[in-house]
């Protein structure tokens, strides 16, 4: 009885965790560049139920029971989202569709993101493309980073 209770009582948890994930990416449904996650939910291994006989030192299977689940992790989903035309000129998006998307956090170039960099020099990479240019004439974020080129320079926009 307890068993089914724990059983029962891990499969809400993981179904809450996904609703708030359900509810983060409606709530970020206009954020340009943002990319939705989904849920990976995994189930406990299966437990195999024996029954001691003390007398003969033998036991007998009695059968298996399943012992929950859990939401493993949340995978953002980096599929090419709708475009809108806004009439500005420095906005961006990046529509190749042949590139494939590479893990922001690897070492590797990303192939489907915007490269900024912070006025300490960490670099950062987005799916937005809500530039503006600042009064230096460089291409810059809506948080005043600076957009980098593939050679690893600010943009310059001139004129």
């Amino acid at each position: 009885m307890i068993r089914g209770l724990y059983t029962a009582a891990s499969g809400m948890i993981a179904q809450q965790q996904r609703q708030e994930l359900l509810s983060n990416n409606l709530a970020n449904i206009n954020t340009p560049g943002y990319k939705m996650d989904q849920g990976m939910v995994r189930a406990f291994p299966e437990a195999l139920l024996h029954a001691i006989r003390l007398e003969n030192n033998k036991t007998k299977e009695i059968g298996s029971i399943h012992q929950g689940v859990f939401l493993e992790e949340s995978v953002p989903t980096f599929i090419q989202g709708d475009i809108q035309d806004t009439g500005v000129s420095t906005h961006m998006a990046i529509l190749d569709e042949e590139l494939q998307p590479v893990d922001p956090t690897s070492e590797e170039k990303p192939a489907l993101f915007f490269t900024v960099e912070d006025a300490d020099g960490n670099r950062f990479y987005t799916r937005s493309g809500l530039f503006t240019v600042d009064a230096a004439g460089q291409l810059i974020t809506p948080e005043g980073y600076l957009v980098i080129d593939d050679w690893n320079y600010p943009i310059q926009i001139d004129g």
